[in-house]
């Protein structure tokens, strides 16, 4: 039986991270972990927002069925489900409502499979006649109705939106945490750059700004068919990519010093690393007040 305190040491109101890597990479299993600290030490739900398919949420279906994840699937128009869903509200009787007392953590799955949503409900919108403006696109009669292609303004929309609303979901009095698949472009120097996906590169060396934490999880494959998994804690230089540069960012304190912020943590442990970072904030307001 754990003991359980009244709120997560690790994991303030106001704390914000970004996971992102490729599929399969443990991105999901992160959350899972996270989901266990937070019933552990609050006794509190974590609320998972997804809009990802495919049972991705498969290696944390256990935690879905025992209640420790309130899992919230995208239904009906994703738009106005994604302007609720970063309220931190559910849909129940078919009204969005707050529900918030007992939950400890807010998760979004993800950037890239919401922006995709959108985009895909953008061109279902033009064929249909209820959106047009930019340029051209290409519309098609086939047997199964009208499709439309998007155009370069669909996706500067959609970019500028998922901004607003990953802005929006800090501000609920909980921790927020979004993850992102992983996307590999070149910087405005057209130097190639590793960071997270939304709807092209545009937003790859943007995103990670947008919150306190921004950390890359990577899962390298052995000879013997198995994976080991690692986690980033701030930009890198990618040595197996020829060193291109990985986006990150631990906001380690410039004091406190005595605890050592690693490159990486392996195994792979959000946990870990948060660990560690708070520790340093702790040991660089000790130091600052020695200093007075």
């Amino acid at each position: 039986k754990k003991h359980r305190m009244t709120s997560s040491p690790l994991l303030s109101p106001t704390d914000t991270l970004l996971i992102f890597g490729d599929t399969g990479d443990g991105k999901t299993a992160q959350v899972g972990e996270l989901a266990k600290h937070i019933h552990y030490t609050t006794g509190k739900k974590t609320r998972l927002y997804t809009a990802d398919k495919g049972d991705a949420w498969g290696t944390i279906q256990h935690l879905i069925n025992i209640g420790w994840i309130d899992l919230q699937r995208l239904t009906g128009d994703p738009w106005k489900w994604l302007s609720h869903a970063v309220q931190g509200q559910v849909l129940k009787d078919g009204q969005w409502v707050s529900s918030k007392e007992d939950i400890g953590l807010l998760v979004y799955e993800g950037l890239t499979s919401v922006a995709e949503t959108l985009l895909i409900d953008g061109t279902d919108k033009v064929a249909r006649g209820q959106h047009s403006g930019g340029e051209k696109r290409f519309t098609l009669g086939t047997e199964a109705g009208m499709v439309s292609s998007a155009n370069q303004t669909d996706v500067w929309l959609i970019q500028l939106r998922m901004q607003k609303e990953v802005w929006a979901s800090q501000n609920n009095g909980l921790p927020t945490i979004w993850t992102s698949a992983l996307r590999r472009a070149q910087d405005d120097q057209n130097n190639p750059i590793t960071g997270p996906e939304i709807l092209g590169k545009a937003m790859t060396t943007a995103a990670p700004r947008w919150f306190k934490y921004s950390f890359r999880i990577e899962g390298i494959a052995e000879m013997n068919g198995e994976k080991r998994h690692v986690l980033h804690l701030g930009s890198y230089k990618d040595m197996m990519s020829g060193m291109v540069k990985v986006l990150g960012n631990a906001r380690v304190p410039l004091d406190g010093g005595d605890v050592e912020i690693p490159n990486l943590i392996e195994p792979a442990s959000v946990i870990e690393a948060l660990k560690l970072l708070k520790a340093r904030e702790k040991a660089a307001e000790a130091a600052v007040q020695q200093q007075k």
